[in-house]
């Protein structure tokens, strides 16, 4: 059977961390994200190298266009970005490790595909507090933004507290890693 890994939460909370550790435990893993093919399409129209949008610095000078160009598709087609992932041949043939859900749409979407794929979904909620976000980076301006905060009362099946050190954070991703095996 294949999984699904869906990790939520405030940016600078560790998603992409708890991604790279999954994927250290377990390499059969494909890291995917919504945002990658905006990413992609933005970086094209704005003439820079994709890289720089996946660069968390050089990111920050892009991200309010980035948050417009998403919600300008997903008012015209809300299944854009989820639909890219699962319709495509390297989500249905990999374990994947979605870094980025920030809408139920997405969520949902994935264990709709997941029902008639045999797929597990499991959605994990990576929460930090805002100080601690705010020291890595995370900018308080786009706080109450939509892709923020659509999914603080949504409900998951993991949640992992990411205030430590990177080393507190791989010992919670063996017991994820476990928790999907079924190794206790």
């Amino acid at each position: 059977m294949k999984y699904t890994l869906l990790l939520t939460g405030k940016m600078r909370a560790g998603k992409d961390e708890l991604a790279k550790i999954m994927i250290k435990l377990d390499p059969s893993l494909r890291r995917m994200a919504f945002a990658d093919e905006l990413k992609r399409l933005s970086a094209e129209v704005l003439g820079i190298p994709v890289e720089d949008l996946h660069d968390p610095e050089k990111k920050k000078l892009y991200r309010e266009r980035l948050i417009f160009g998403g919600n300008l598709v997903r008012a015209i087609a809300p299944h854009t970005w989820a639909d890219h992932i699962y319709y495509s041949d390297e989500y249905q043939q990999n374990n994947v490790i979605i870094t980025d859900a920030r809408y139920p749409n997405e969520i949902e979407n994935g264990k709709f595909f997941a029902a008639n794929t045999h797929r597990k979904v499991l959605v994990v909620r990576i929460e930090a507090s805002d100080e601690i976000r705010e020291e890595r980076g995370a900018n308080p301006e786009f706080e109450k933004d939509v892709s923020e905060i659509s999914l603080d009362s949504y409900p998951y099946d993991v949640r992992i507290r990411n205030e430590g050190t990177v080393e507190e954070l791989e010992k919670q991703a063996v017991r994820l890693y476990n928790y999907i095996y079924g190794k206790n």
